[in-house]
């Protein structure tokens, strides 16, 4: 389990970009985007994608220690150099579902944060916009099972998504 303790769930727009820390706090990459899998009607967050010196990776959600405006720091350790590639089951939150039509309005950001018993992380909010000038008016901030049904998952899916995190990232990796 991880030992963040996050006050308010975090926006992935904000994590994209952001530096990634290891455990010292010094910088190693940048975050690229969040890896999610279907878990029902909830997105479970499998882990973020990372650009580490010209490759992208994978960090698993059960190394992130922590996610503050200075970053997102690792737990200690090392982490694998071999580039990240997409398994079934699994989106990403940036690349995949951004942008996608809910109604008349567009999925504009999501946020995430850990379950009550820091075991796994899920999607908890989604940020709704408008496209073209009428964008830039502030995002209707909506609780996840309010879109979850835009979209739906299959049984192959769901059944990745419900193993245990370190049968998971066997099973994926």
């Amino acid at each position: 389990a991880s030992d963040l303790v996050a006050d308010a769930p975090a926006f992935v727009s904000r994590l994209v970009r952001l530096p990634l820390l290891d455990a010292d706090g010094d910088p190693v990459g940048r975050v690229a985007d969040v890896v999610l899998a279907p878990s029902g009607s909830r997105l479970r967050v499998l882990g973020l994608v990372a650009n580490i010196e010209r490759r992208t990776i994978f960090i698993n959600v059960n190394r992130v220690a922590g996610i503050d405006p200075e970053g997102v720091r690792m737990s200690g350790g090392t982490v694998s150099v071999r580039s990240f590639h997409r398994r079934p089951g699994e989106q990403l939150a940036v690349k995949d579902l951004f942008d996608t039509k809910i109604d008349d309005e567009y999925l504009i950001d999501l946020a995430i944060a850990p379950s009550d018993d820091q075991a796994s992380w899920h999607v908890v909010l989604a940020a709704l916009g408008r496209r073209g000038p009428l964008r830039r008016r502030a995002p209707e901030v909506v609780p996840w099972e309010r879109v979850s049904s835009a979209f739906a998952s299959s049984p192959e899916m769901d059944e990745v998504a419900e193993l245990p995190m370190h049968m998971q990232v066997k099973l994926l990796r």
